[in-house]
C-alpha cells in the first residue's frame, strides 16, 4: 500500500503504483483525510448530521472539493459563497448535485452563513490576494450564523479577522485532535492489513 500526498488526480490515475492500493492523503484536487477528520469531529459534536449546515466562504480549493465529495455520502447541507474566479470543479459539482447532495451556491456570503454551524474560510485570489466584497470573515459577517458557530480555516491565504481566529482557538484545537485520532486509526488499520497479508 502507498500513502501519497501532494499528487493530483491525473498523477494518481497514471498507473505509476501498479495494482497496489493507494491512500490519497491530500493534494491540489482534494484533501480527503482532512475532511474525514473534520467530519469525525462534527459528527462527534452533532450526531444528527442531517441537521448540520456547513458554509464555505471564499475561493474553492482542495478542501472545498473534498467537502463536495463528502456531501455525496452524508446528508449535511453545504452552502458555498464563491467569487467568480474561485468556483469548484464543474464536473464534480454536477455529479454531486445529480446524486442529490444538498449543496447550494451563491455569491452572497450573508446567505451562505445564515444558520451555519461550521464555517470554512476559503482562499483569496492567488494573484492579488483579494476576495469579493463581503467575503472576509469577521464578527459582523458571522452574525447570521448559528450562535455556537465554529470557524475553520479552509485554505492558506484565507481572510479571517485576527480576533475571530483567537476566539476560535478551542475549535482549532478540537479539529487538530480529531486529525490525530483519524491518523492513528488509519495507521492502525494499515498495520493490521500488512500483518494479515
Amino acid at each position: 500500500m502507498y500513502l501519497v500526498r501532494g499528487l493530483d488526480r491525473e498523477a494518481l490515475l497514471a498507473g505509476a503504483f501498479g495494482d497496489a492500493p493507494v491512500l490519497h492523503c491530500g493534494g491540489p484536487d482534494g484533501h480527503p483525510c482532512r475532511v474525514l477528520a473534520d467530519l469525525s469531529l462534527i459528527c462527534g459534536e452533532r450526531p444528527d448530521i442531517q441537521d448540520v449546515r456547513i458554509a464555505w466562504v471564499g475561493g474553492a480549493g482542495p478542501l472545498a472539493h473534498s467537502l463536495i465529495e463528502a456531501a455525496l455520502l452524508l446528508p449535511f447541507e453545504l452552502f458555498m459563497a464563491l467569487p467568480e474566479w474561485g468556483e469548484p470543479d464543474r464536473e464534480l459539482l454536477g455529479l454531486a448535485l445529480a446524486a442529490g447532495a444538498k449543496i447550494f451556491l451563491t455569491r452572497d456570503a450573508h446567505m451562505a452563513l445564515d444558520g451555519a454551524h461550521y464555517v470554512y474560510a476559503g482562499k483569496a485570489a492567488p494573484d492579488t490576494g483579494e476576495l469579493q466584497a463581503g467575503m472576509t470573515l469577521d464578527k459582523a459577517a458571522l452574525a447570521p450564523a448559528a450562535p455556537e458557530v465554529c470557524v475553520f480555516l479552509g485554505a492558506e491565504g484565507a481572510r479571517v479577522e485576527k480576533t475571530l481566529l483567537e476566539q476560535h482557538i478551542p475549535a482549532a484545537r478540537r479539529r487538530f485532535a480529531s486529525r490525530l485520532r483519524i491518523q492513528r486509526r488509519v495507521w492502525d488499520m494499515l498495520r493490521g492489513e500488512s500483518g494479515e497479508g
